[in-house]
């Protein structure tokens, strides 16, 4: 029998990445990407997730169509089948807050919701179309039974303000004039100098103290919503705290998301599983620039429960603020680097790749390839074309697994008019 030419060849490839992927099934090849596309293709995660409550999926760039929408297919696997339950994001906890109204009780317009969760960022289509889902899976579930959406981030109180007002006023809280004026102070948050910034936080202090003892006296509400309005106040002083310490102190923000963490478990039912959503700097394990990132708090408190998923690619285009003409638009980028990881991962057949890195044989070629420094493209929301975005580390000690595309596109921001 006569085998046609390209069947011969692709037999011929995989055999020749057979020594180094072959050996072990810790690599999986991903079929599909856009969010309605099957799941079935994601089974194999089971396989690596069965002890993980929370997994830290990041994402290379800020402004990558791909990463969105893998994590949106990754998040509809872990709640359908693994009994995930919370959504967490690198965002304001006050805008994200108006968007679980909308996921949990259908409260609100989604465009406009995703449209001001406050980072442009996540203003993007590939998030709206997420929130959409939840709210879709919701529909049909009892409230105890509902996945929630929450904000990790502190750098913004006045969203969180204007929420914390909307809740008590929905449940018939008996706001004073006095109490209505410095929560409508929020609004000058950023305009305002340190002194009067702290005389605002006096003023906050003073309403948060006659809000607690109503609340044990005579506000009676959900202890659900009961939590949220704790952790808006938290919030709040949060920030406070976040403009004290000095807004470029990273490590600080960082710190301050973990303990948000630390809350959602306190507040969600026992057994909540978390899915978070961040770049990969603040979801590695390890530290960054110095100091602990988000990840590296996690992985000291719930050790193996934690499972760091980063996001890299060979080449692409993506999203971002040009920092010279300080506008929104898409650039290119391939890695250049002789060290680059997608030449490990672009030895597979496969467009999109998972590789778990726990359970790597330590005396395969792949552990060897891997063991050694790795260059990654790392950008945030800003991109000018002089800086070096590829970093070189060990990836073993970042990451727990990585997803790897060959090639990526740009996200697409949502317009301010539809």
């Amino acid at each position: 029998m006569k085998i046609p030419f390209k069947t011969l060849l692709f037999c011929l490839l995989l055999t020749s990445i057979t020594p180094v992927f072959a050996q072990e099934n810790r690599l999986h090849a991903i079929e599909y990407l856009a969010p309605n596309d099957p799941i079935e293709d994601l089974d194999f995660l089971s396989d690596y997730f069965q002890e993980t409550t929370i997994v830290g999926a990041g994402e290379a760039t800020h402004g990558t169509k791909d990463f969105f929408q893998m994590k949106h297919r990754i998040f509809k696997y872990l709640v359908t089948q693994q009994q995930f339950n919370v959504f967490a994001i690198e965002a304001n906890f006050g805008n994200v807050l108006a968007i679980n109204d909308f996921i949990t009780k259908g409260i609100g317009d989604p465009y406009e919701l995703v449209y001001n969760i406050g980072f442009w960022t996540f203003s993007t289509f590939e998030v709206l179309e997420l929130v959409k889902w939840m709210r879709e899976y919701n529909t049909t579930k009892k409230p105890e039974d509902q996945i929630h959406i929450y904000g990790l981030d502190i750098q913004n109180p006045i969203p969180v303000a204007q929420n914390l007002r909307n809740i008590l006023e929905r449940n018939n809280y008996n706001l004073s004039d006095a109490d209505i004026s410095t929560l409508m102070a929020f609004d000058d948050f950023f305009k305002m100098n340190s002194k009067e910034r702290k005389a605002l936080k006096a003023k906050f202090k003073k309403f948060k103290k006659s809000y607690s003892k109503k609340s044990i006296d005579k506000f009676q509400i959900p202890s659900y919503t009961r939590g949220l309005l704790s952790h808006a106040f938290t919030s709040i002083f949060q920030a406070f705290k976040w403009q004290k310490k000095n807004k470029l102190n990273m490590h600080h923000r960082d710190k301050l998301m973990a303990e948000n963490i630390q809350w959602i478990i306190d507040q969600e039912k026992q057994g909540t599983k978390i899915f978070i959503w961040g770049h990969n700097s603040h979801l590695s394990s390890r530290s960054y620039l110095l100091g602990s990132s988000l990840g590296k708090h996690l992985r000291r408190a719930y050790g193996s429960e934690y499972y760091a998923l980063g996001f890299s690619f060979s080449k692409g285009t993506f999203t971002a603020i040009d920092a010279e003409r300080n506008m929104l638009r898409s650039f290119k980028i391939e890695s250049q680097s002789p060290t680059d990881i997608g030449l490990v991962f672009d030895q597979s057949p496969a467009s999109i790749s998972f590789m778990d890195f726990r359970h790597l044989n330590k005396k395969s070629d792949l552990y060897k390839q891997l063991k050694k420094k790795r260059t990654t493209i790392s950008i945030g929301s800003t991109y000018h074309k002089k800086y070096h975005y590829e970093f070189t580390q060990k990836l073993l000690k970042h990451y727990d697994g990585i997803i790897h595309f060959k090639t990526t596109h740009p996200s697409q921001v949502l317009p301010k008019n539809r």
